[in-house]
């Protein structure tokens, strides 16, 4: 099997996650799917913190304490 292919189905077969980070510190992992992202926003807003995380393995960053302090700020 080639490289390429080869590592063309393991990430079919992989599945993707939402992880919630506290800086470098991985905290929780939480399925891929809409339950599973409340769930890693309830638990961020149970720790709170300024440096918590929530990182999806298909699109990268997608929810940070920061942004989020920002996004309020900015609120009218």
């Amino acid at each position: 099997m080639s490289y390429p292919l080869c590592y063309t189905d393991c990430m079919m077969i992989k599945k993707a996650t939402y992880t919630l980070w506290d800086g470098s510190k991985l905290l929780h992992t939480y399925p891929h799917t809409r339950e599973g992202y409340t769930a890693a926003l309830e638990q961020a807003a149970d720790y709170g913190g300024y440096w918590l995380k929530i990182f999806s393995s298909r699109d990268d960053l997608v929810w940070s304490a920061k942004m989020a302090e920002e996004f309020e700020e900015n609120e009218w």
